[in-house]
């Protein structure tokens, strides 16, 4: 979304006598004594068999949409699973909470950037070189902590950190009838 015009001018309900988001970050600017400014913005839209859920972190007094960090998630069913609406937009809210606090940079293993991958792979078999264990043990070695970089950067693969025993995400989902299929996440720099 481009951020000088239709945002700034885009209307907001719930912050403070603002009625745009240009006024929205005055009074903010006014209240907390800070030059603050809108960096990126997102759009967003669920399908028809699909919600949109979200969390808000660390809320600022008054206002339920602006705080230090927050999520936005798309969770659907899997494959047409009978799934009520209010049940997917109580799990997408704790998938939101679960992404403030993981922090995970890419929705799947698959989403990763093949330079990322590479780059990641080439420090993991610097870091190991010097070992003098065989190259087919290494190759192990960098299988099993690339696994573990998926684990702290995909969300899918993330432990969930809001349901009870941290079952992986995608497990979780799966289980329920519902997979999740974006998120974007922000945060006061």
């Amino acid at each position: 979304v481009e951020v000088e015009g239709a945002l700034l001018s885009a209307p907001v309900e719930g912050c403070g006598t603002a009625t745009t988001v240009k006024e929205a970050l005055e009074e903010a600017i006014l209240a907390i004594r800070e030059n603050i400014s809108v960096a990126d913005a997102v759009s967003a839209a669920a399908s028809e068999d699909s919600v949109l859920a979200g969390y808000v972190h660390g809320r600022v007094h008054g206002s339920d949409r602006a705080g230090s960090a927050a999520a936005m998630v798309e969770v659907g069913r899997l494959g047409g699973a009978d799934v009520a609406v209010e049940d997917m937009k109580e799990v997408g809210k704790k998938l939101a909470m679960h992404i403030v606090a993981a922090k995970p940079l890419y929705l799947s293993s698959d989403s990763v950037p093949d330079d990322v991958i590479e780059k990641e792979k080439a420090m993991l078999m610097e870091q190991i070189a010097g070992s003098g264990k065989p190259e087919h043990i290494l190759e192990k070695m960098v299988t099993g902590r690339m696994r573990k970089f998926y684990e702290e950067t995909c969300l899918t693969e993330q432990p969930h950190m809001v349901e009870e025993g941290g079952p992986k995400v995608s497990t979780f989902l799966g289980e329920i009838g519902m997979e999740v299929r974006g998120f974007e996440r922000t945060s006061i720099r």
